[in-house]
C-alpha cells in the first residue's frame, strides 16, 4: 500500500478553500442584489423626480399670460434641473462608495493563503 505524505492536510485545505469560495460567493450574490435594488430604488426616484419637474414647466408656461413669464418658468426649469444632476450625482456618488466600501470589508483572505504583511 502506498502512503501519501499530506494527502489528509492537503483535502482539509482544498475543502476549506472550497468552503470559503461558497461562503465569499453567498456573500458577492447578496451585495450584488442588494445593490440592485438601491440602483433601481434610485433610478426611480430621480426619474419621478424629474417627470414632476418637467410637468410642472410645461403646466407653468401654458398658464403663462407672456413671453417673460414663460421666460420665467423656464429659467426656474433649467436652474430646479441642475440642482437635481448635482443632487443626483452625489447619491451616485455616495452609492458607489458604499458598494466599494462593502466589497472592501467582505474581502478575506483564503485559510492557507499566503498575505503579504503591511508596511
Amino acid at each position: 500500500m502506498i502512503e501519501f505524505s499530506g494527502f489528509e492536510q492537503g483535502i482539509d485545505r482544498a475543502r476549506s478553500m472550497s468552503e470559503h469560495l461558497a461562503s465569499t460567493t453567498r456573500i458577492a450574490a447578496e451585495q450584488m442584489l442588494e445593490n440592485g435594488q438601491e440602483i433601481q430604488a434610485q433610478i426611480v426616484a430621480q426619474v419621478s423626480t424629474a417627470r414632476e419637474r418637467l410637468l410642472t414647466c410645461l403646466d407653468g408656461m401654458a398658464k403663462a399670460g407672456d413671453p417673460a413669464s414663460a421666460s420665467q418658468v423656464g429659467v426656474s426649469f433649467i436652474t430646479d434641473s441642475v440642482r437635481a444632476y448635482t443632487e443626483n450625482m452625489a447619491q451616485w456618488s455616495d452609492l458607489i462608495l458604499r458598494s466599494c466600501h462593502r466589497g472592501l470589508d467582505a474581502a478575506q483572505p483564503i485559510a492557507g493563503e499566503r498575505t503579504v504583511p503591511a508596511a
